[in-house]
């Protein structure tokens, strides 16, 4: 199957069809963390790809509306936090030592890029980063 993907994305780029050609190199790159991750197989990009599907998932809850009085929020929260750490961990560990160096935590090493919604919005007086919320629910 991931032959056919090269020769789908191969003819796309040649046609001019740049967005058809990335989606059929997005399908390949699926189908190869599929079949590592069955055999067993970890490299850092598969790594960095599971830590930022956890960051997504944890980033549901960076919304100023959240009920902190319900227990199941803040424990999800907590657990989500915490798997979200183990995979920056686990990444830190399968990256190799020129890349550990290049930035000062695994946090910043293999955070994703996401565009934020104000201009300054860790000042806007509505939002509070979700960082903040874990630390604050860990202290309840």
């Amino acid at each position: 199957m991931g032959s056919a993907h090269l020769v789908g994305a191969d003819l796309m780029l040649k046609t001019g069809r740049a967005d058809a050609a990335a989606g059929a190199l997005n399908a390949l790159r699926s189908d190869l963390y599929a079949l590592r991750k069955a055999s067993g197989i970890v490299v850092l990009a598969d790594c960095v790809r599971d830590a930022n599907a956890a960051a997504d998932a944890l980033m549901v809850y960076d919304d100023a509306a959240l009920d902190w009085s319900k227990p199941e929020t803040r424990f999800a929260i907590a657990a989500r936090a915490s798997i979200y750490g183990y995979l920056l961990a686990r990444c830190d560990d399968i990256a190799s030592d020129v890349v550990r160096k290049s930035r000062n935590s695994a946090a910043d090493r293999w955070r994703p890029c996401r565009p934020r919604l104000y201009p300054h919005s860790n000042r806007h007086p509505r939002h509070k980063p979700v960082a903040s919320r874990v630390r604050r629910t860990a202290l309840v």
